[in-house]
């Protein structure tokens, strides 16, 4: 028989998750089986040790991105082998190795995310992960990505979704400018190219590295930071391009396409991860990665087409109403995370 306090010590432990992820504890806490461990808590932000050495065998990691610190605990997890928790990564953004030294740093990467249990990423074509980082299928769990400020309005806006007055290229994530450019000089189709600024792009792998601009394509800022301005410049588009390289082996532009299809615009997206194998019912229009010619014809077409751009925003606003925003991302993080 077990006595009322034991009782309420047995019912008060619980399993653990520490994560990165803000807005987690709500989600987590109202299963009633976990508790959640905010590792970036300001008031006791904990390194990456007394995480690994704080959870126990029932607890789980989930870290968001922060792949220095998944790298360090995956390190720490080839060392004292013995140390038992799930450790789950999501959102890890690995790149095609281009150079030496980032071959040979994916030779770490390779026997550091052997000790991932489970790895949550939001496209589907996992290919190249598997044969360039061996992460292994059966540990890779699909979950739509969010649209960002759904909770904050933008899931109330209406507009027209045949208007718009430029073609737009946003975002700074490994962007294909120079394709863009030249396919909007030989469309001859107004166009805005949104910049946060050189440096930054660059940091992100994205080149703005040209001598001049055709008189159709202006060059933006949008250096305030302010997800207001850069959906502003969303909303005001009549399409939204994304441009991306034959060698982007992960979801890059994929918050830009989704906050695009939010404000009822019409979307042009290079194929590759998270395009073609998520976007499956004509959600966007996709091209070949790096194809002028085919992006030109494109813009061409669809800018003297309001009628089919507009029942590509609809089905583009139907599919980021399905994916919601941040609540329903957490919660499908939550949920494949504990199976």
């Amino acid at each position: 028989m077990v006595s009322g306090c034991a009782e309420g010590r047995i019912m008060q432990a619980k399993r653990r998750i520490y994560s990165n992820f803000q807005r987690f504890k709500p989600i987590v806490e109202a299963s009633g089986e976990f508790e959640l461990i905010d590792v970036d808590d300001p008031s006791q932000v904990l390194s990456v040790w007394q995480i690994f050495w704080n959870a126990g065998k029932q607890d789980i990691v989930i870290l968001n991105i922060a792949h220095a610190r998944l790298y360090k605990l995956c390190l720490l997890r080839t060392i004292f082998f013995w140390k038992r928790f799930k450790l789950v990564s999501v959102d890890i953004l690995l790149r095609r190795p281009t150079n030496w030294k980032r071959k040979l740093f994916r030779f770490y990467q390779r026997l550091m995310l052997k000790r991932v249990d489970q790895f949550v990423l939001y496209f589907r074509n996992t290919s190249y992960y598997e044969k360039l980082f061996g992460l292994r299928k059966e540990r890779i769990c699909y979950v739509p990505f969010k649209v960002n400020d759904w909770e904050l309005g933008i899931n109330l806006y209406e507009a027209d979704t045949a208007s718009g007055e430029y073609v737009i290229c946003a975002g700074q994530t490994l962007r294909d400018v120079g394709t863009f450019i030249k396919a909007c000089e030989k469309a001859n189709v107004p166009a805005v190219l949104l910049t946060p600024g050189k440096d930054l792009m660059k940091r992100h792998g994205t080149q703005l590295s040209f001598d001049h601009l055709p008189a159709n394509v202006k060059l933006e800022y949008h250096t305030d930071g302010k997800e207001e301005t850069f959906l502003k410049w969303l909303k005001e588009a009549a399409i939204v391009v994304i441009p991306r390289f034959k060698t982007d082996i992960s979801s890059s532009g994929i918050s830009t396409y989704l906050s695009s299809m939010a404000a009822w615009r019409c979307v042009i997206l290079s194929q590759g991860p998270g395009a073609e194998d998520v976007l499956t019912d004509g959600q966007a229009v996709i091209v070949p990665a790096e194809d002028v010619e085919a992006l030109a014809q494109t813009l061409k077409k669809l800018w003297n087409d309001p009628l089919e751009r507009s029942k590509i925003a609809l089905r583009g606003r139907k599919y980021a109403e399905e994916v919601q925003g941040e609540e329903r991302l957490l919660r499908d993080v939550f949920r494949v995370s504990i199976q």
